[in-house]
């Protein structure tokens, strides 16, 4: 990545440089430079039209197999999952309280959060 393309993201840039520069880091990348300028991708030559048509044939998936019908009698002695436990929270009444409301309220708080997020969170209980 050039220079110019990283100064628009300060902060990735500020992320990247601080994880390259960690000495776990260097043991296994090595000395990480900026890159001066982005290399030319090279273009493979095409090829030709008719050649392409052939690998598609050749490529060209074959049917799956049916599946064999299944015996009734396999089917029978297939064992049958076991239900699963009952969770004891289900049994709990729902709750009150809405979770979204104090998010917001928490979050939207410049000063004194903590107080007046457990104020809105005592008047759910």
């Amino acid at each position: 990545m050039t220079k110019s393309f990283t100064s628009e993201f300060p902060h990735v840039e500020r992320y990247f440089w601080t994880m390259v520069n960690q000495p776990n880091f260097k043991k296994v990348m090595g000395d990480v430079r900026q890159a001066e300028s982005v290399p030319p991708v090279q273009k493979k030559a095409a090829p030709p039209k008719e050649q392409r048509q052939n690998e598609a044939k050749k490529e060209a998936p074959k049917e799956a197999p049916k599946p064999k019908a299944v015996k009734k009698e396999e089917e029978e002695e297939a064992p049958k999952p076991k239900p699963k436990p009952k969770n004891p929270l289900d049994l709990l009444p729902p709750s009150k309280m809405i979770l979204d409301e104090w998010k917001r309220l928490y979050s939207n708080t410049k000063t004194n959060f903590r107080e007046v997020a457990i104020k809105g969170f005592l008047g759910y209980v």
